[in-house]
């Protein structure tokens, strides 16, 4: 029909050539664009391969500038790039790109003997529900040095330590703010304060023992815990067990690393000072506040961390169970 009408043959003509109607010819040679417009909301500009592309370079701007002392959030993001969407669709521009919140690299540090050790145990504790672990262990204790912070130079520095991790692709990317410090000199330093070595105790929804161990951390010291600060933290937690009590120590430092725990000294400003005595107070009363509720949510954690230390073959695996 096209060829026909574009030879000069009228609409009458064709019809008749063709045994049609004329309204059939009239719909072929002068029908309207009928595709169908996309449902929904257009895409957000963030979404698209330019704008994400304008994204990535805001968020590696993001890190320089914070020069790895803190996360950089979607809703950083947005106020940097002042986009107009919600928090949800700038998350969304990264999931849909291969992007997820993942935690920074760390050098392994593991020995195939302890592999094996960590192996073993999990195989025959993962079987264990979360419930269970509140039960089967009385308490789950741990040693933590924390550095006496006195001055905006030393918490720039454990600012960068507490980072959990950035928003990165699989690909290993060691520019700034994709890397987490090791035994950096400025906090062994500490301005003479030094640090303070704390071992602590948690089960039945709360924080059993916070024993400050002075001096050196060896068999003695060990000894003096247990009997002076453990023991009589378990009795007072257990009054109905008579036999012994079920403890092991825990090397997952979530405890330590949970939001009121950084907020010790987080917020702070850069001329703000603190004294050692100060500080261990401050450090004492935030971990008694700790809620019963996260407490016994790490306890029952355990059953989670079993099965990926199991997966990893008694190797390293990524806090939360991500890559």
């Amino acid at each position: 029909m096209r060829r026909l009408h574009d030879s000069g043959m009228g609409v009458k003509r064709i019809a008749a050539a063709l045994s049609r109607s004329t309204d059939t010819v009239s719909k072929h040679l002068f029908k309207k664009n009928t595709t169908k417009k996309s449902k929904g909301r257009p895409k957000h500009s963030i979404r698209t391969p330019k704008g994400f592309l304008a994204a990535q370079r805001a968020y590696k701007k993001l890190l320089k500038s914070s020069g790895g002392t803190k996360e950089v959030t979607a809703a950083m993001l947005k106020s940097e790039m002042k986009l107009k969407c919600d928090i949800k669709t700038v998350r969304r521009a990264f999931a849909e790109n291969g992007y997820q919140f993942r935690p920074l690299h760390e050098k392994p540090d593991l020995s195939e003997g302890d592999k094996k050790e960590r192996l073993q145990w999990a195989r025959e504790h993962k079987h264990r529900s979360p419930s269970q672990w509140s039960q089967y262990v009385h308490a789950c204790m741990d040693k933590k040095v924390f550095q006496v912070l006195p001055n905006a130079k030393y918490r720039k520095v454990a600012a960068k330590r507490k980072v959990r991790g950035v928003h990165r692709k699989r690909k290993r990317d060691f520019s700034v703010g994709h890397v987490k410090p090791s035994n950096p000199k400025v906090l062994k330093q500490s301005s003479g304060k030094g640090s303070v070595t704390i071992a602590c105790a948690i089960g039945a929804g709360k924080v059993l023992m916070w024993h400050h161990v002075v001096g050196r951390w060896n068999a003695a010291a060990a000894g003096r815990m247990h009997s002076g600060a453990l023991q009589p933290a378990l009795r007072r937690a257990y009054p109905s067990v008579r036999g012994k009590f079920g403890a092991m120590e825990d090397n997952d430092p979530t405890g330590y690393k949970s939001r009121s725990g950084m907020g010790t000294g987080e917020d702070w400003l850069a001329s703000k000072t603190d004294t050692r005595a100060q500080y261990l107070a401050r450090l004492r009363r935030t971990a008694l506040a700790t809620p019963s509720e996260y407490i016994h949510s790490i306890m029952g954690s355990l059953h989670k961390h079993c099965g990926l230390l199991v997966e990893a073959k008694g190797g390293h695996f990524a806090e939360g169970g991500g890559n």
